[in-house]
């Protein structure tokens, strides 16, 4: 793949009450991780692990401190996924690609966040690189694990939903073939597949897509209320399970409404009003 991106590394879903959300996202059938706390930042985090990428729930718990921006963001367009981070494996590599295909990147800086003692103590590492273009652009930025070993703990990847992979994330854009160019200057021509309404980015077997208002609507009937975020947000995440049987059990243990979108091919669709502001998709892996 292009500028060292492997694929999605996992979604960030800035939530108001970190907490509550937790909650949420465990009726949902997820095993949350130890809660983290960022150093130097105003913000922690649950995270929900899979074989293949994550789901971060990010809240404020210091606003004198800096926020990655998720307080003020809540406070104008509501919870929701905030942003969307690539896998890379080497975040100075990929700064200096995307660079030099037209792109404009900050400098690869550098993240830690602080393990409990029931998550064995100790720190975790990142590499960040952030787009400074226009939106939706600036809402990916690149994540470069340098401590993958203490993020992906077995007791964290095994979820009552039976999850194991962040599959596909869905953004809604006012008019996405003018994001052409863009898009494929950073993911490169080989992955991109580009319609008159849509894009598609395929990334091994994880998909971002780009879609008008007109055909999220058309995909997910009656779902977003009118008063949805200002264009572009992301509306979809889609997790794949192992076993589509036991994530409706677990959907249904904890009283999560549901719908069976597919009886033949299996998908099952939980409301943004169930997971603070993301619509789910579950797919059979």
């Amino acid at each position: 793949m292009a500028n060292h991106i492997n694929g999605l590394d996992h979604a960030l879903i800035g939530v108001a009450d970190l907490e509550a959300a937790r909650h949420s996202y465990e009726r949902l059938g997820f095993t949350a991780t130890p809660r983290g706390e960022h150093t130097g930042r105003g913000t922690a985090n649950y995270c929900f692990m899979f074989e293949t990428g994550y789901l971060e729930l990010l809240g404020v718990i210091d606003p004198a401190q800096d926020q990655f921006g998720i307080g003020a963001n809540i406070a104008a367009r509501g919870e929701g996924v905030e942003r969307l981070a690539l896998a890379t494996d080497s975040a100075v590599a990929a700064q200096g690609d995307i660079r030099a295909a037209g792109l404009n990147a900050q400098p690869a800086q550098a993240l830690e966040r602080v393990l409990s003692p029931e998550a064995g103590g100790g720190k975790v590492g990142f590499e960040l690189v952030l787009l400074d273009e226009p939106p939706p652009l600036k809402s990916l930025f690149l994540c470069h694990h340098l401590t993958p070993e203490r993020t992906w703990q077995p007791q964290w990847m095994e979820h009552r939903n039976t999850a194991v992979a962040l599959r596909g994330v869905i953004l809604v854009a006012e008019h996405p073939p003018h994001l052409q160019d863009q898009i494929i200057k950073l993911f490169g021509m080989s992955t991109v597949t580009p319609t008159d309404h849509a894009i598609a980015v395929h990334l091994g077997s994880q998909r971002l897509l780009i879609v008008s208002p007109t055909d999220m609507e058309v995909m997910f009937p009656n779902t977003y209320p009118a008063q949805s975020p200002p264009l572009p947000f992301y509306a979809a995440v889609q997790v794949a399970v192992r076993d589509l049987a036991a994530c409706r059990t677990a959907l249904a243990e904890g009283n999560v409404p549901f719908h069976v979108h597919d009886e033949e091919g299996g998908t099952l669709r939980v409301a943004p009003s169930e997971a603070h502001g993301v619509l789910f998709e579950f797919v059979q892996a």
